[in-house]
């Protein structure tokens, strides 16, 4: 499998991750802020809780778009950006506040923490490749 397929085939698995986790968000409110382990007591706190993950959410699944439309590697590279942002942050908050198993925890952080650097994996044999 080059690596484009197996690139398509991981964002493919992306989108779809994403879009359940948006349509958890928008639908079971409730359930979704008991997974994250989010409390809101406020209207701006639910507001936020849609707002902040939904945004990050819709960019993430752009860039894949529009990456599965042009194969053009500056979408890629702003995902790229975004999982080491993420990487970054998970790392420094578990170092900070330590590690609970819960859902969320066997959930969302292995593919937070895998996803960096597989995808940059893939991107540099993507770029190596466009040399050639």
């Amino acid at each position: 499998m080059g690596n484009k397929n197996l690139l398509k085939l991981i964002l493919s698995g992306g989108i779809l991750f994403l879009t359940i986790l948006s349509l958890f968000i928008i639908f079971a409110r409730d359930e979704a802020q008991e997974f994250y382990g989010l409390t809101s007591t406020t209207v701006t706190g639910d507001a936020n809780f849609l707002f902040y993950p939904l945004t990050i959410y819709m960019f993430l699944i752009f860039c894949s778009v529009m990456y599965f439309k042009t194969e053009q590697l500056k979408y890629l590279e702003a995902i790229l950006l975004m999982c080491s942002a993420f990487l970054t942050v998970r790392v420094f908050s578990l170092a900070i506040s330590g590690v609970e198993i819960s859902d969320f925890t066997l959930i969302a952080v292995p593919a937070e923490i895998l996803l960096c650097p597989i995808i940059g994996y893939l991107w540099y044999r993507e770029k190596e490749n466009s040399k050639v």
